[in-house]
């Protein structure tokens, strides 16, 4: 399979020391993003705890984000560091631009529909009553239709996929030149950081405006604590991908300006967006009581089954 050629992006913007340095980073990063949203899976799964249908979009968001390790993480990154190229072929290239583009649009909704749960919680008369099922079904399902459709155009000529600026991992052709590629990222721009930042701040702006009317202390607590998750939640995660938003801004000016791209936000910006695997779950032990003992339990029914399993064992020798 035929390799990509590129040698502006791969060979002159970062040397091999640069790359090595991503390399390691991208694996140490990507090791703990992936067990930290293996814990929280596994710990909606062995607790009954979670059973609230407001935690749903926390569980998408986990999910979404350990596809984006298992399918465009550490595993094809750090390998293409070492070497100093990306080196799996065109094919697998368009394949790993495709899954990298459509997670990133769907991780960025995900965001802004906790937000705008937020909100609807905030504003609804009945303050202990939950939004209906359907209503998380219909939503997610939206977001990953529109997401992979979004992703497909450039299979068909609207946008390129290709080596990107480190040279090591594969996505949308921010500086393509041509009018068509042009228009569609930026409306991938747009979509992915633009508009989601834009529901999140409304959102939390006017419902913040709102006083909490819960005849329950429990429920007035609850909401609370998720609220202020919610909150952080969505500031550390614009804050963590804003070093690749700026990187993007400044790939798209250079499809029609010439401007100057500092190596040190490319390594900032590619670090950076990987350490914010992390920070959904830190949050969640931080801010969110519920999760966080949903979390210890887990792993305390981890310990009993395998304390079990091992004095099963023992009879079964005697």
């Amino acid at each position: 399979m035929k390799l990509i050629d590129d040698p502006i992006v791969c060979d002159t913007i970062l040397d091999i020391s640069h790359k090595t340095l991503l390399g390691l980073c991208i694996i140490i990063f990507g090791i703990l993003g992936s067990l930290l949203n293996i814990w929280l899976l596994v710990a909606f799964c062995l607790t009954s705890i979670l059973v609230s249908r407001t935690y749903l979009p926390f569980l998408s968001l986990s999910i979404v984000t350990l596809c984006e390790e298992i399918l465009t993480g550490y595993l094809f990154t750090s390998v293409s560091s070492f070497y100093g190229r990306w080196i799996f072929g065109t094919l697998s290239c368009r394949l790993f631009a495709l899954f990298r583009t459509m997670l990133k649009i769907f991780e960025k909704l995900n965001i802004a529909l906790i937000a705008l749960e937020e909100y609807i919680l905030t504003k609804q008369e009945n303050k202990e009553k939950e939004l209906p099922f359907i209503f998380y079904v219909a939503l997610v399902t939206i977001c990953w239709l529109f997401s992979f459709i979004v992703s497909v155009l450039p299979l068909i000529g609207y946008g390129e996929f290709h080596c990107d600026i480190t040279g090591v991992k594969c996505d949308l052709n921010w500086s393509a030149k041509d009018n068509r590629n042009i228009t569609y990222n930026i409306f991938v721009f747009v979509l992915e950081d633009v508009i989601p930042f834009m529901i999140c701040y409304f959102c939390l702006k006017w419902s913040s405006l709102d006083q909490e009317r819960s005849s329950s202390r429990r429920i007035r607590i609850e909401r609370r604590d998720k609220r202020k998750t919610v909150v952080y939640l969505c500031t550390m995660v614009f804050f963590f991908n804003f070093p690749e938003t700026i990187l993007k801004f400044i790939l798209l000016l250079n499809s029609t300006l010439e401007v100057y791209l500092p190596i040190s936000l490319i390594i900032l910006a590619t670090l950076v967006t990987e350490a914010s695997k992390m920070v959904p779950v830190l949050l969640y032990l931080m801010c969110e009581p519920n999760i966080r003992k949903a979390l210890i339990n887990a792993i305390s029914t981890f310990k009993f089954m395998k304390k079990k399993k091992y004095q099963v064992s023992t009879k079964s020798n005697k």
